[in-house]
């Protein structure tokens, strides 16, 4: 097992653990897309319930192996707690800033067309009412970006979802598409580009463009991106020590006999 295979494994784990802590059946899901479907499906309630994965089991050639690239590699990692069609709005929106956003007159959000079907537009897009809702908004997405200058967890609290000011700049931003971010995007690579162009009362233009970044979401992580990401999804759970413990052991998880013990290491007390 390659060490990017095992970040791979590792950014599943914890992005399992985040979204999945309060149901055991789609926690028993996500361990079972990691290989773990045997045993769990065999000792839980959960794990049973859970059923198949996908609609048939891969082979042994189609998972990879013997000189043939794993599958779990061709995983696209999200470096921003958002879904992957707003990820480059965000990146574009961090290149702005925090701003005074009673100061911004309008914002213009250019975007390839998937994103724009798949998260800026509709109604819904700019009204959301949960985390879930507000994190495949792009309006929503750059208006909190704007507000702090960085998209991350907290940005889907209360406090910032029924924002009576993080509202108002919802109203005041326009999402489009850009032929050339479209063409960029059915490319190969494909590339996930935007460009935000906010404009202020007083005429000033700042803008922002994300497409070329490591954290997009098509570009290869690193071993310390994936980390990063890990503890931020676990830390506050199980705290920094465990987590290290945790790390230690998956970094080497080639190396381990029997791997039915790892998911334990998760449980919460």
């Amino acid at each position: 097992m390659t060490a990017r295979l095992a970040a791979a494994k590792l950014n599943l784990i914890g992005r399992g653990l985040r979204i999945h802590l309060q149901s055991a059946t789609r926690f028993f899901k996500a361990m079972a897309a990691l290989g773990f479907a045997d045993s769990l499906a065999s000792k839980s309630a959960a794990g049973r319930a859970a059923g198949p994965i996908v609609a048939r089991r891969l082979t042994a050639q189609e998972r990879g192996g013997d000189g043939r690239p794993y599958r779990i590699l061709d995983t696209s990692i999200k470096m921003r707690p958002c879904s992957g069609f707003s990820i480059s709005s965000a990146l574009a929106a961090e290149k702005v800033g925090a701003v005074n956003i009673h100061d911004i007159k309008r914002v213009t959000v250019e975007e390839y067309e998937r994103a724009l079907d798949r998260a800026g537009s509709g109604e819904q897009r700019w009204n959301p009412d949960s985390r879930e809702t507000a994190d495949h908004s792009i309006p929503y997405i750059v208006a909190a970006t704007l507000t702090d200058g960085l998209v991350s967890l907290r940005s889907f609290d209360d406090a910032h979802l029924f924002s009576p000011d993080l509202r108002a700049l919802m109203k005041r931003i326009e999402v489009v598409e850009n032929p050339e971010f479209t063409k960029s995007f059915q490319g190969l690579p494909s590339r996930h580009c935007t460009r935000i162009t906010v404009t202020t009362s007083g005429g000033c233009e700042l803008v922002g463009e994300s497409g070329h970044e490591q954290d997009e979401l098509g570009a290869q992580k690193s071993n310390s991106q994936i980390e990063g990401k890990f503890r931020s999804l676990t830390e506050e759970y199980l705290g920094a020590t465990r987590v290290q413990a945790i790390l230690d052991r998956l970094w080497r998880i080639e190396a381990i006999d029997d791997v039915r013990g790892v998911p334990s290491e998760f449980v919460l007390t």
